[in-house]
């Protein structure tokens, strides 16, 4: 779904009143992000570093089933998706950027989950550095405008 101009904001809001903001890199307006995106509310919103930081540190990812990620986050190494993990949402040019030494698996479940379970990632961009190969997502499903 498109985000709709509705006028001059500085900041966008969802259903639970996550303030961020918001652009349109095309014609430098302001946007709100439509509530409709947030219908499935997302267990964990993501905006910052630490916040990012914190989330890919713990095991379970704090316990969320599905993450908006809004920004761009770095990574020193390849990040393992939890399998209680099924949905990954990207807002606002979502972007992860992980450098390592080796082969980089950028987003990778540890086994790969069956497509008509519910697991998704969308709008999301990846990018890999490492002295090796690189893979933005492994062992993924269903992907949706990601790269």
């Amino acid at each position: 779904m498109a985000i709709k101009n509705v006028g001059e904001y500085t900041q966008a809001e969802n259903l639970d009143g996550l303030k961020f903001p918001a652009f349109d890199e095309g014609e430098g307006k302001m946007f709100k992000v439509p509530s409709e995106l947030f219908t499935n509310a997302q267990d964990k919103v993501i905006r910052t570093q630490a916040e990012f930081n914190n989330l890919i540190a713990s095991p379970t990812w704090l316990g969320a089933q599905s993450v908006a990620l809004v920004g761009e986050f770095t990574a020193n190494a390849g990040i393992i998706i939890p399998a209680t993990v099924k949905q990954i949402h990207g807002f606002n040019g979502a972007k992860i950027t992980v450098t390592a030494d080796g082969t980089v698996y950028g987003l990778s479940y540890a086994v790969r989950p069956e497509p008509d379970k519910g697991y998704e990632i969308r709008n999301l961009e990846v990018v890999c550095t490492g002295t090796d190969d690189g893979y933005g997502f492994y062992n993924c499903t269903n992907l949706t405008n990601c790269t």
